[in-house]
């Protein structure tokens, strides 16, 4: 199975870091509304890396680029 980096943010800083260390990757920005559920830093970005994570994968699921009942991670 050939496993593929998508990067679910618009950051161009990620998108530089990314490239520094040599990795191929391919940018899918998630538009879902970020809802923030925590006051601790930590958490927060848990929740949001989470919540752009599912955002992408259902809308690479959607397109058919992916299998819907195959989650990286779960």
């Amino acid at each position: 199975m050939n496993k593929k980096i998508i990067l679910a943010s618009a950051s161009p800083r990620r998108r530089e870091l990314l490239t520094q260390i040599g990795l191929d990757f391919e940018v899918v920005v998630s538009e879902t509304e970020e809802k923030i559920n925590s006051t601790e830093p930590a958490k927060v970005v848990e929740e949001l890396s989470a919540q752009k994570a599912e955002a992408v994968w259902e809308k690479l699921a959607v397109s058919g680029v992916c299998d819907p009942e195959q989650k990286s991670g779960e």
